[in-house]
């Protein structure tokens, strides 16, 4: 004899309920991944202001390395020039270059001096000094200027 087995589950009402469950999960996994998105987001912005803050942070240090070593090596050639205007009074100035004076300022410092009688009329004489960093792709970097007033011994910086 043949025995039939009826189920109050059929084939096709299985199928449903899985259905109905992959829909009901669906929501939630696509709600963990914009969460995952954006906590990605974050993280990315956040190290990225962290990298640009180190290299803002080197620009600057590098800057002031080379501000400083200009200011000290136009404070000597000040010293140069005041000597050599002593010596010859017909000194009128000159150019310096310099290059791979340090690891931390790896382009070129010119220093240049001018000497001359100032338009006061006691005839004064002015040194001018001016010192230009230019790096290594001969962009100007950073420009200082001073002058000094031969009798007053009056030193100004721009």
């Amino acid at each position: 004899m043949t025995q039939i087995n009826i189920s109050s589950r059929s084939p096709a009402s299985s199928g449903q309920y899985f259905r109905n469950s992959f829909r009901c999960n669906h929501p939630r996994r696509g709600a963990a991944l914009i969460i995952a998105m954006v906590l990605l987001l974050l993280v990315g912005a956040i190290s990225a202001a962290i990298v640009r803050g180190f290299y803002q942070d080197r620009n600057e240090h590098r800057q002031s390395l080379i501000k400083t070593q200009a200011n000290l090596l136009q404070e000597d050639y000040h010293r140069r020039a005041k000597q050599q205007f002593n010596a010859s009074p017909d000194f009128t100035g000159e150019t310096l270059k310099l290059t791979g004076i340090s690891d931390s300022a790896p382009g070129s410092f010119e220093l240049v001096s001018v000497a001359g009688r100032s338009g006061h009329p006691s005839g004064e004489t002015v040194i001018s000094t001016e010192v230009r960093y230019y790096d290594e792709n001969d962009r100007l970097i950073y420009s200082g200027n001073a002058k000094i007033s031969q009798e007053a011994n009056h030193v100004s910086k721009n």
